[in-house]
Parts: C-alpha cells; structure tokens; sequence
C-alpha cells in the first residue's frame, strides 16, 4: 500500500481529503504495530526454546522423524 504524503496546508484546512488521508496513514501504522508485535512474540518464542535444549530436541526429534516418514520417498 503506497500512502500519500500528509501536506501541511490541508492540516490547516482540516478538509476531507486530509482526514481520509490521515486515517489511512493511522491503518498503515496499526499494521506495522501489530506485524512488529508479532515478530516479538515469535522471536521471544525462540529465545524460549534455545534455554531449554531437552524440549526443544524432543521437538525437533519429533519433526525429524514425522518428515522422515511420511515426506520422504525412497
């Protein structure tokens, strides 16, 4: 989504344009908030799961040996 620049001059005359304007811009950024949130989640996720190397190897024993089996041909 490509934005429009906010302009000064339609600030002060406050018009519609500038207030669609303005709302857009507001979506936009709750987007990359809630995007930015979400890469923290999952980064913290992974940081959680780098201390415990007993669950995590279990894990990924699991997922190791379900790929083997079903995604794998011989």
């Amino acid at each position: 989504m490509v934005l429009k620049p906010l302009e000064f001059s339609e600030c002060i005359a406050d018009t519609p344009w500038f207030r669609q304007n303005l709302h857009e811009h507001e979506v936009a950024l709750e987007d990359a908030y809630k995007s930015i949130k979400n890469i923290e989640t999952q980064c913290r996720e992974l940081i959680s799961c780098t201390r415990n190397p007993g669950i995590t190897g279990s894990i990924l024993q699991t997922k190791w040996s379900f790929s083997k089996r079903y995604c794998w041909t011989d």
